[in-house]
């Protein structure tokens, strides 16, 4: 009886074959894995493309200025907004910055843009239907906001016959805040 001291030579050739199974097996999912992984994130990225101007307007009504309590820099009509924003779109950091969206319509589309003060239009989102703006004031949408008492509405949709296509809600103070002792010291001047 002889001593074993290792592996016979057909032992090694199985777990050979094994360990090439297990990697070849290892390598087809790896690769469906990366090919799923790559359609997905072309998919957002799409996606997130197509978002990006909803994310704009709404950035952007997020951060609309009351800076006056006697007067708004915030009026719209049902197919332009002007304001004076802290997110505008365009600008990183945030600084106080006059923005004017825009709805226009062409030989039935219509545009969402920004109009510049050079009246250039700049269009960032289009719909196949008439939109026009509407503003929530006093749990009422209307279709003009006239600024009184240094008032920003609640909230600013986009609506068409029957959706609403992008809803934005303001989130910074809607009254400008005057403190209570002003009448007592005086004028109050910016």
């Amino acid at each position: 009886m002889r001593n074993r001291n290792g592996f016979t030579l057909i032992e090694l050739l199985v777990v050979l074959v094994i360990t090439s199974l297990t990697t070849a097996l290892l390598l087809s999912g790896l690769s469906t894995t990366w090919q799923n992984f790559a359609r997905l994130s072309s998919r957002n990225l799409v996606f997130n493309q197509a978002q990006l101007p909803k994310s704009w307007f709404i950035e952007s009504v997020r951060g609309v200025l009351l800076s006056h309590p006697d007067t708004a820099t915030f009026a719209g009509t049902s197919d332009k907004i002007d304001m004076v924003t802290f997110l505008h779109p365009a600008s990183r950091p945030a600084s106080p910055q006059q923005l004017s969206w825009e709805l226009r319509g062409d030989n039935g589309t219509w545009s969402l843009g920004i109009s510049e003060p050079t009246n250039q239009y700049s269009e960032v989102l289009t719909f196949t239907e008439a939109v026009h703006f509407e503003y929530l004031v006093e749990r009422q949408w209307q279709d003009t906001f006239i600024p009184s008492n240094g008032k920003l509405p609640l909230a600013i949709r986009i609506q068409g016959n029957n959706a609403t296509y992008i809803l934005a809600t303001v989130s910074r103070p809607l009254r400008a805040d005057i403190p209570t002792e002003l009448p007592v010291f005086g004028a109050y001047e910016f």
